[in-house]
């Protein structure tokens, strides 16, 4: 049994090293899109936010967006007040620009109604969200129309990077942030699972209502990104891009402190069994499993099982040394190299949450987002 169990432990080892290296595969074999020197914009776009107690962050996001490089004859912004208990109306009031348009909506309709609400009342032809906590690019709308109007996507996932500070708690989610865009960008592009964060997500208006918008998905809390993305898939894959832009980053705030993150996590894992697409629970399964592995080894190590610890070293050694090849090529386009400096503390912290993370997705429970009690 022991001698199996390592020897099991080694393949599950190199299998964790052929997932990771088809997941940067995909990532570098996406194209870097590079807006035409020559452009100029034609579509009508609408920018939708959802904003719930955000009086500390909206107006930085609005001044963001007010500065990029787009004609204001084809934009609208509009900002819908999620019920919140804070100044977020104020202060969006206080920066007076005709093309922000500020909506209330009610308590009981969430995010998802919130969205609702602010496409029903939008202009364009082309729907962009961002979240209020987040900061654009200059080129930002540049990068993200040309590309469309280039493409004919309908539906368009674009890159997050999480700020980061000299805290562990904000580097694990700048690390685990730009995993993630890889992981998203490799589904896209082999059409094998679809992901988007809805920081940065993209789509037609006549996609929103054909999909009926998020009648589907209306029950849960959040996960807008996802249920939209993944019913678009099952309509027309093809019409599915990722933007593979430095132009098009959309830098976020991580969560300050553990108790956030964990609030933050945990409503993302409670939505993963309501994904159509099951593809991507494959690979969050196996990472789960490989890590539950290594404690299994650990653990059987303390019993007097000798060769488990020999199985733990080798397996978490495999991983390590993958996951930082993997990251060192992520970041050198991400550019923020010191981030890697903790690299070892979050790697354990990552292999805990993993842990966790797949408990709360087998049995979900309740949680607190935005002030809101969710079950």
């Amino acid at each position: 049994m022991e001698i199996g169990l390592f020897i099991f432990t080694i393949c599950v080892a190199f299998g964790y090293v052929m997932m990771i290296s088809r997941i940067l595969s995909g990532w570098i074999n996406t194209p870097e899109w590079i807006i035409p020197d020559d452009y100029s914009p034609s579509t009508q776009i609408s920018i939708i936010i959802a904003a719930r107690n955000e009086e500390e962050h909206i107006k930085a996001c609005l001044e963001s967006i007010l500065e990029c490089d787009f004609p204001t004859n084809l934009l609208d912004i509009i900002v819908i007040d999620d019920a919140s208990t804070d100044d977020t109306s104020a202060t969006v009031l206080s920066i007076q620009n005709k093309i922000i348009q500020l909506f209330h909506s009610d308590q009981n309709i969430g995010k998802k109604g919130a969205l609702s609400l602010g496409i029903h009342n939008s202009k364009g032809d082309l729907i962009i969200t961002t979240d209020a906590d987040s900061i654009v690019n200059p080129n930002w709308l540049n990068s993200i129309v040309s590309y469309y109007e280039k493409t004919n996507a309908r539906l368009i996932a674009a890159p997050i990077q999480y700020d980061i500070d000299k805290t562990l708690i904000q580097r694990f989610q700048y690390i685990d942030g730009i995993n993630n865009m890889a992981v998203t960008a490799n589904g896209i592009y082999k059409k094998s699972y679809f992901m988007a964060n809805g920081a940065n997500l993209v789509y037609e208006k006549s996609l929103f209502y054909e999909l009926n918008g998020f009648e589907e998905s209306k029950q849960l809390a959040s996960g807008d990104d996802m249920h939209m993305i993944q019913s678009a898939a099952i309509l027309d894959s093809s019409s599915i891009r990722y933007l593979k832009s430095k132009d098009a980053i959309v830098f976020t705030n991580p969560e300050t402190n553990l108790s956030n993150l964990i609030d933050q996590r945990k409503r993302w894992a409670t939505k993963t069994k309501s994904y159509s697409d099951k593809r991507i629970m494959k690979i969050q399964g196996y990472v789960f499993f490989f890590s539950l592995l290594l404690v299994l080894n650990l653990c059987l190590s303390f019993i007097g099982f000798g060769l488990s610890f020999s199985g733990f070293l080798f397996g978490l050694f495999i991983k390590l040394t993958i996951d930082f090849m993997y990251l060192t090529k992520l970041q050198e386009y991400f550019e923020s190299k010191h981030a890697l400096k903790s690299f070892l503390p979050a790697s354990f912290m990552f292999l805990g949450y993993i842990l966790i993370a797949g408990c709360w997705a087998l049995f979900p429970s309740s949680y607190k987002w935005k002030g809101r009690d969710v079950t």
